[in-house]
């Protein structure tokens, strides 16, 4: 029974996936990335801050956004398309990293439990940043995020995870935390917590 159950699940997140992208084409993509994709082609042809274009934010977003870029250039694809399929890639990813995050942080009793948790995170993944927001700079940050999140829950119940895994995190974490700067705030405020429970942990013990 197991086996179908989670095919069941495999079976449900791909509908999300596949539901969610046929929404997301009937909308177009917003001025704010459109946007962002011109700047990140300006400043991957040459072009700098205050020269060629102006921007508040750190150049990370920029870079992050070139991938789809790079593509559409080289096989002359819709870029448009291209971004929406790099953005699900990013999702998908994180989601994987996610899911294999919470096998250790849920016990095996408690498999329902993590499968609705996953489904409900594909949800806020795919379907909460709709229409415009989609591809937004907090909709990446959030999904570069989460894995780091969930190991951050890992890390209180002592548990450890494979070091080229972790490395892999805490790129795509620090990634994230660096597309604006007040991205660091949350990430400097959840190191202190959990400095502060391993502290209160050893010397309750």
């Amino acid at each position: 029974m197991i086996p179908i159950k989670i095919q069941k699940i495999h079976f449900n997140l791909c509908l999300l996936f596949i539901l969610s992208w046929f929404l997301q084409l009937q909308f177009y993509m917003g001025w704010d990335i459109s946007w962002g994709l011109h700047e990140s082609k300006k400043l991957l042809t040459g072009g700098t801050y205050g020269k060629d274009f102006f921007e508040q934010s750190p150049p990370m977003f920029l870079y992050l956004y070139s991938p789809s870029i790079l593509i559409s250039s080289f096989f002359k694809l819709n870029l448009a398309i291209l971004f929406k399929i790099y953005i699900y890639l990013l999702c998908g990813i994180s989601l994987l990293l996610c899911d294999t995050i919470n096998k250790k942080i849920f016990p095996q009793q408690d498999n329902p439990i993590r499968f609705l948790f996953l489904l409900a995170l594909t949800t806020v993944f795919l379907f909460i940043p709709f229409g415009f927001d989609f591809g937004q700079r907090e909709h990446i940050m959030l999904v570069l995020v989460m894995p780091y999140l969930l190991t951050v829950v890992l890390r209180l119940k002592n548990e450890s995870l494979n070091l080229r895994f972790l490395i892999v995190i805490g790129c795509l974490s620090g990634l994230g935390f660096a597309i604006k700067p007040f991205f660091l705030i949350p990430f400097f405020f959840i190191e202190l917590l959990l400095i502060s429970f391993k502290q209160r942990f050893t010397i309750f013990f």
